[in-house]
């Protein structure tokens, strides 16, 4: 595995666990809080931003959030990072081979789908409408990967400081060095993509995209009618195919599958 760069820039912030937090917790009120038991604090982790006292949770005077949005370009074949308190794009990252690109949102590799950890790290996931398996990559917020083994962060940034980024001059290449038509390791240039992973079969059309309770990433398909379940530092297959009994996966629509059920 290639090193990774230490090399903070995000603020921690509450993150999707705070979700599975608030649902795991009891549903008793105390003011203006909800009472937590202790082992729902240990099964969730710690949550920045989140003061615990005598089992009550309430939010900080002080929270500290990320101020960023991510955009899928789906004709561009690309993904923008912005502020959203100044609407400067910070960084823009290829997730194909932008040749690949199609104009239309709805051809060619078509990125749409993302979800945000509680690190600010984000997942995005092309659809593929040019008939190609769907792939999933991982984009993070703190971390670079040293791909180029330099000590460098090699990454896309707005080094002009204007309102957005130049493709020619301020994005990393992603090219396919070894012609596999698909997105290999070997192929990625930018420090802050940790991953790119294809999943599941020719057609299959990602379009839903969500991490789990354990962190976990649930890619599923709308073709294929069914989800897969990626392990979030890898990308590697943990669980796949699963049928959706002939329902097609979309936006905003996921499942937490229990082994034996």
């Amino acid at each position: 595995m290639k090193p990774l760069i230490k090399n903070r820039v995000g603020r921690v912030g509450l993150g999707a666990s705070v979700g599975a937090l608030l649902l795991a917790a009891s549903t008793a009120s105390h003011g203006a809080g909800i009472v937590v038991l202790p082992q729902d604090i240990e099964e969730n982790g710690t949550h920045n931003g989140l003061l615990f006292d005598n089992g009550v949770m309430r939010v900080s005077e002080e929270v500290s959030t990320f101020p960023i949005i991510w955009v899928a370009n789906a004709g561009e074949a690309s993904v923008s990072k912005i502020d959203t308190n100044t609407g400067v794009e910070l960084a823009r990252y290829w997730t194909f081979f932008p040749e690949q690109a199609s104009s239309s949102p709805w051809g060619g590799p078509a990125p749409s789908r993302t979800a945000v950890d509680s690190r600010g790290n984000v997942y995005v996931a092309n659809r593929h409408f040019d008939g190609r398996p769907p792939a999933v990559l991982k984009i993070l917020n703190e971390e670079a990967v040293d791909h180029a083994g330099d000590g460098q962060v090699n990454t896309s940034r707005n080094e002009d400081g204007e309102g957005m980024i130049d493709p020619d001059t301020e994005m990393m290449p992603l090219e396919d060095t070894n012609n596999t038509g698909r997105v290999d390791p070997e192929d990625l240039q930018d420090d802050r993509i940790a991953w790119h992973v294809t999943v599941g079969n020719d057609n299959d059309l990602g379009r839903s995209l969500c991490i789990d309770n354990d962190g976990q990433i649930w890619l599923g398909m709308y073709r294929g009618q069914a989800y897969y379940q990626l392990d979030s530092d890898t990308g590697q297959v943990l669980q796949g195919p699963i049928d959706t009994e002939g329902h097609t996966p979309y936006p905003g629509y996921c499942i937490r599958h229990e082994k034996g059920g």
